[in-house]
């Protein structure tokens, strides 16, 4: 609001004055809030009402709604009665299907989980526990349990108070995955599925699904005297761990005598020491698509490439594992199977020899590369691929090749290892990891 107000006269003229002095703005205030409340009620009534149609209509109870509104609309404009009468049908059915989803569900829903990691054909089990916990009988109800891309569900029968019931549920562990289970989730809805109302139970759970893998004899192929590395339990006359001290032999180097100990016991005593090797070992698995002539064939080269990381991270080896499109968390066996266990085969242009390019960027220092690829993959390729690995490093190259006897063979500084099968690997690689 806007006031005028008159200046007074003075003595020796006159002076008009139009002011505009503090007016009290409450009510336009006032008027504001109270539009700007009801607007964010609105909005909130909005959202909830559309929040309850994406959770409560289904799409067959869309596809009836909306012949409830073309019936009924297209009636009235038209004048069709069979038109119109379709529409009230429509509308009959989707109210006749809200009193099933009225109330709150009270029944209780557990998971129990027989563990989280199995090995590829072992069984795996969820326990789901249905209780009810009140002092009254409780009508059926559906229970649903997402287990990766599907959902299993069961009928709950009527459960009496205090009551309650178990459902085992079989997960498929054929084929090495990572399943993601849960939530388990209380269902209710009409008979013909236009309406349904959910309550989720629990957090959701994984479960690795992981390759299996064969014992393979230790990792010794390391760099010799290494200022970096460990001491190993073989004895050499010349490196940098010191071990003993040693009655001299014919044919020792004169400058390993220890001539102190030589002047006390008067015997030539030498200087023994303990090889000191570097173990690094790098793992590139092709998860090229083209790599490989069946699935079988992959699931194979999986189960190798962790059967070699587990002998490496057992041994307390350094371990470096790539495929095309990333590197492995390397941190435990358990964390490696666990990345192999959602491994997958990829379409890519990169093969074998860009992994091994990339092995040799991400580990320049590798001693021990292996190369694990499937049947398609040449011999040509796998010498380029050798010729990406750093220089006196040893390079290993498996190959899965079904139908073919295992068997071993040297492209010059490169060793080729065929095999059928993962049974093959331990005795395809005996000797060639030391």
């Amino acid at each position: 609001m806007t006031l005028t107000q008159s200046g007074e006269a003075r003595t020796g003229g006159t002076t008009a004055a139009s002011t505009t002095p503090p007016g009290d703005d409450s009510a336009t205030i006032g008027v504001r809030d109270r539009v700007q409340k009801r607007s964010r009620q609105a909005r909130a009534v909005v959202v909830a009402a559309w929040r309850f149609i994406d959770e409560t209509v289904t799409g067959r109870g869309a596809v009836v709604a909306l012949f409830a509104i073309l019936g009924t609309v297209g009636g009235l404009l038209m004048s069709w009665t069979e038109f119109m009468a379709l529409g009230v049908a429509a509308l009959l059915l989707l109210l006749l299907a809200v009193p099933f989803t009225l109330g709150r569900g009270a029944h209780e829903v557990s998971v129990d989980l027989s563990g989280n990691r199995v090995v590829v054909g072992d069984p795996a089990r969820a326990r789901i526990i249905v209780s009810n916990p009140t002092g009254r009988s409780l009508a059926g109800a559906v229970v649903e349990m997402p287990v990766g891309r599907n959902v299993a569900a069961f009928d709950v029968p009527r459960l009496p108070g205090g009551a309650s019931i178990e459902e085992i549920l079989v997960i498929p562990t054929q084929r090495r995955s990572v399943h993601v289970l849960g939530p388990a989730r209380t269902v209710r809805g009409d008979p013909v599925g236009l309406l349904r109302r959910t309550r989720e139970w629990g957090e959701r759970e994984t479960l690795y699904v992981h390759p299996r893998t064969a014992p393979l004899d230790r990792v010794t192929t390391g760099l010799l005297r290494d200022l970096d590395g460990v001491s190993s339990d073989q004895l050499a006359a010349d490196d940098v761990a010191f071990h003993a001290l040693r009655t001299y032999v014919r044919g020792d180097d004169r400058r390993a005598v220890h001539w102190r100990s030589t002047a006390r016991t008067g015997t030539l005593m030498v200087r023994q020491y303990e090889e000191s090797r570097r173990w690094h070992v790098g793992i590139g698995l092709s998860t090229a698509a083209g790599d490989y002539a069946t699935v079988d064939e992959f699931e194979t080269a999986v189960s190798v490439a962790g059967s070699l990381g587990i002998t490496a991270l057992t041994d307390s080896r350094s371990l470096t594992v790539l495929t095309q499109s990333r590197g492995l968390r390397i941190g435990s066996p358990r964390l490696l199977l666990d990345q192999l266990a959602g491994v997958e085969t990829e379409s890519t242009r990169r093969d074998v020899v860009a992994l091994s390019a990339d092995l040799a960027m991400e580990a320049p220092g590798v001693s021990l590369a292996v190369l694990v690829v499937g049947s398609t993959v040449d011999v040509a390729r796998l010498k380029s691929a050798h010729n990406r690995v750093p220089p006196g490093t040893s390079c290993i190259a498996v190959r899965v090749r079904p139908g073919e006897t295992p068997n071993r063979g040297r492209l010059g500084d490169l060793l080729v290892v065929s095999v059928e099968n993962l049974a093959d690997l331990p005795r395809a690689l005996r000797g060639a990891l030391g």
